[in-house]
């Protein structure tokens, strides 16, 4: 069994192209006649969902989807989230999740049960099966012990919100602690963490998410933390151009992948304007692809 980082990486040399789709699909921004109304907005959002993951398969290696979207509907987005899942699995993407969770014991076992299943490979399958969650840190060893335990028997990856891209990530992530920067903890905490859980190809299934503002910054965290690997938020956008993107990848183009910010930018433009969503996402990715290969070599 491929430990999950290294599946992702297989992914992403298969399909030359390390980006990935994040699916934030917030209902009330698209298109009513993407489902019959009696479906409601959990069926637009699953079908909206379902028509990106067909129309990138094979371009994509990787898709996210944020549960904050579909929680807001109910056990209906629940059920969505689910159905989703499974497409995106049967399209041959690696599937993350993202909880920004940071629970402490016992509600982070709840949580690592229903997206990674049982802890012993012989329980209970997952009620949502993802190949890897987003998590924040806050609380320390106590809500990502849970995790852990499924990276080691299942084979699933963790990534911990190191520094993110919003705003006022800085409030908090670029504070002074001690000698170190607080996002830096959060990366000394992840290489503590990932005792026995380096795969073949020398990564870590505790990754990071970290998207520094400056390519220079994001080029110290992949030096600094060289067995790490990283989600780097933003590119394509003007947070983070596509040349800076190439800061977070070692000389073999491996260890990283990027959130494709400008392939979601035009599905949902596309969306508002009455456009075909799976045209424009489609059109964007592999505008994405050829600017990434321009100075990434993924081998």
């Amino acid at each position: 069994m491929d430990v999950s980082v290294d599946a992702l990486q297989k992914k992403i040399r298969k399909t030359k192209n390390p980006a990935i789709l994040c699916l934030d699909l917030a209902a009330e921004r698209l298109p009513e006649q993407l489902a019959p109304p009696e479906e409601g907005p959990a069926g637009r959002v699953c079908a909206a969902g379902s028509l990106l993951l067909g129309a990138l398969a094979g371009v994509m290696p990787a898709v996210k989807l944020n549960t904050a979207y579909f929680e807001a509907l109910g056990p209906a987005g629940a059920e969505a989230l689910a159905r989703l899942c499974r497409r995106a699995r049967a399209l041959d993407y690696y599937v993350i999740l993202e909880l920004n969770r940071c629970d402490p014991e016992p509600a982070a076992e709840l949580l690592a049960q229903a997206y990674f299943g049982s802890a012993d490979p012989a329980g209970p399958p997952p009620t949502c099966e993802a190949d890897a969650v987003v998590l924040s840190a806050f609380t320390g060893s106590d809500g990502v012990r849970p995790y852990l335990a499924r990276c080691r028997t299942r084979g699933r990856s963790v990534f911990l919100l190191a520094r993110t891209a919003n705003k006022s990530a800085r409030e908090l992530q670029d504070l002074i602690a001690g000698d170190r920067v607080v996002h830096t903890v959060v990366a000394d905490l992840a290489m503590r963490w990932s005792t026995d859980l380096f795969g073949p190809n020398g990564y870590s299934q505790v990754g990071l998410v970290a998207g520094p503002p400056y390519g220079d910054a994001l080029q110290r965290l992949r030096r600094q933390y060289d067995r790490l690997f990283l989600i780097v938020p933003g590119c394509g956008g003007p947070g983070l151009p596509v040349r800076d993107a190439r800061m977070a990848f070692d000389k073999f183009g491996r260890g990283a992948a990027v959130e494709a910010v400008s392939v979601t930018e035009a599905w949902q433009q596309a969306a508002a304007a009455g456009g075909d969503l799976a045209e424009a996402a489609r059109a964007a990715a592999e505008k994405l692809r050829d600017q990434l290969a321009q100075w990434v070599q993924v081998m």
